[in-house]
This record gives structure tokens, C-alpha cells and sequence, in this order.
């Protein structure tokens, strides 16, 4: 994961490709399993550095994330058992945990850190509209728990269902439809306020 694209938003908003069936490939995976398990590095680790990039402030942390996150789940793997849980969900809980652990007492979680590569990348005008339109959407999301912010991230960014999302944050799949709706509603309205 070595290249880096010039434009964060670009790694922020690409689509996970994954391509091989979660149930084939956990059939198919045993420890020491390296062929396997570089199936499911190439399908996730597009997935799980973006979230990192999402939550940490640059793309050699990031990867540092990544590896450290594919390391833990090498290590892991015996011990998951699949519940109907995606594999997806469970590397960014140990992302999560990593972060959570390693950057706690940094002040590094500046979170949502495309805006801000952004805003240092202005070379021309247009940039200084588009950078302009994704401060107002930062501000709008910073007025989100920080539970509301990934509820978001990994449902329309990633592409996860509710249900994946609530395994994920370790909660009821209503709490997260209900917060999902209120994170929305705050949005729109923070939205409006700003174009006021």
C-alpha cells in the first residue's frame, strides 16, 4: 500500500472491491494459510486504510494501521468464528482498537482528515470552492457524536449494512437505525444553517 493518491478525497470516497465471497473464503482460510490470507489482505486492505486515513492524521500511519490491523487478524484468525458477522466489520473493530489505544493520548484524532489535506493541497481557484464546501460539511459533521460520525462513515461510505454497522459498534441494529436518523436530521440542519 505504498501509493499514495494526490487526493485524500479520492482514497476517502473509492468503493470497497471485494471480491470473493466472505463464506468461501472463511472456508478456505487456516492458520498459516498465507495464500488465503493475501486474498483476504488484497480484498479488505483498501477498506481498512481508508478508514484509518479517516481517523489518523497521515498516509504513513495509516499504513502502519493497515499492517499492524492484517498482523493482529493473522494472529487472530483461528479464534473467528463466523456468527453471520462480516470479516469487513471485524478488522475495522480491530482498527478501531488500535487507534483507540496507540493515538488515545495524542491529540492526533483531529478526525475526518481529508478536509484538511485538502485545504493544504490549494494549487488552483476551483480548489478554493471545493475546500470551502468541505469545511462547511466538516463543521456540519463535527456536530456529531462521535458514535453518529461512524455510524455514517461505515453506512454510506463504506457501503455497510445497518445490521453490519451495529455488530461493528456493539449495539442493537434499532439504536442504530435511530441514531442514523437523528445524525441525518442534524446534518440537514446544520447544513441549512450554514447556507443561511
Amino acid at each position: 500500500m505504498t501509493e499514495h493518491k494526490n487526493n485524500t478525497w479520492d482514497v476517502f470516497l473509492a468503493q470497497p472491491e471485494i471480491p470473493m465471497s466472505e463464506i468461501d473464503l472463511l472456508q478456505r482460510i487456516q492458520p498459516g494459510d498465507t495464500k488465503t490470507f493475501r486474498e483476504l489482505y488484497d480484498a479488505y486492505a483498501p477498506v481498512v486504510y481508508r478508514y484509518a486515513m479517516v481517523r489518523i492524521s497521515t498516509p504513513q500511519d495509516a499504513e502502519d494501521l493497515t499492517a499492524e490491523t492484517f498482523l493482529r487478524a493473522w494472529q487472530a484468525i483461528s479464534s473467528f468464528q463466523w456468527r453471520g458477522t462480516s470479516i469487513g466489520a471485524w478488522l475495522l473493530r480491530i482498527t478501531h482498537n488500535l487507534i483507540v489505544d496507540k493515538y488515545r493520548r495524542k491529540q492526533d484524532l483531529l478526525g475526518w482528515l481529508p478536509w484538511r489535506h485538502a485545504r493544504e493541497e490549494r494549487q488552483f481557484e476551483h480548489q478554493f470552492e471545493r475546500i470551502e464546501q468541505q469545511d462547511v460539511i466538516k463543521r456540519a459533521f463535527e456536530t456529531l457524536s462521535y458514535n453518529e460520525q461512524m455510524i455514517i462513515y461505515l453506512h454510506f461510505f463504506e457501503g455497510y449494512t445497518l445490521t453490519e454497522v451495529a455488530e461493528f459498534m456493539k449495539k442493537s441494529p434499532n439504536a442504530v437505525r435511530v441514531a442514523q436518523f437523528r445524525a441525518l436530521r442534524r446534518l440537514r440542519e446544520a447544513l441549512q444553517h450554514a447556507d443561511a
